[in-house]
C-alpha cells in the first residue's frame, strides 16, 4: 500500500504535504482495498463498520502550544508535549495526576507546586476525540 501512496504523491506532485492532508487518501485506499479483496466474503454490516472507522480516523488539527514540565526539586524536565490552545491534560507525574492547562495565548498552568510548565513554541495539536 505504501507504494500506491508514493505513486499517487509523485503523480500529483504532492511529495511534500502535511500528514493530515493525506488522511482522505489513506481512507480511500483502505476502502478500495476492502472492496477488492473482501467484498465476496464480507457481510454488509462489517463493510459499513469498516467504512465508518476509516472515515472517523481523520485528524482534527488545531493550533497548539508545545511545552515542557520541569520538576522544581530536581530541575529536571519530566514531560514534553503539544497541548491545544484552551485545552487541559492530566498526565501522570511523580506517581500522581497533574493538571496542565494552556490558555489561548499559550500561557501554561500546572496545578501542582512541585512542577512548572514552560512554553517552547507553537505546534499542531491533534484534537481527535
Amino acid at each position: 500500500m505504501g507504494n500506491i501512496i508514493a505513486t499517487i504523491l509523485n503523480q500529483t506532485g504532492a511529495s511534500h504535504v502535511q500528514p493530515s492532508t493525506l488522511l482522505p487518501v489513506y481512507a480511500s485506499l483502505f476502502l478500495q482495498l476492502i472492496h477488492r479483496h473482501s467484498l465476496v466474503t464480507m457481510q454488509p454490516s462489517t463493510f459499513v463498520l469498516s467504512a465508518f472507522l476509516a472515515a472517523t480516523a481523520t485528524a482534527k488539527i488545531v493550533p497548539g502550544c508545545h511545552f515542557w514540565v520541569r520538576e522544581i526539586a530536581t530541575g529536571n524536565n519530566v514531560l514534553q508535549r503539544c497541548l491545544g490552545k484552551g485545552w487541559t491534560e492530566f498526565p501522570f507525574l511523580g506517581g500522581s495526576r497533574v493538571e496542565v492547562k494552556a490558555d489561548q495565548n499559550c500561557g501554561l498552568t500546572v496545578d501542582s507546586a512541585a512542577y512548572t510548565a514552560h512554553f517552547d513554541g507553537p505546534c499542531d495539536y491533534d484534537a481527535r476525540e
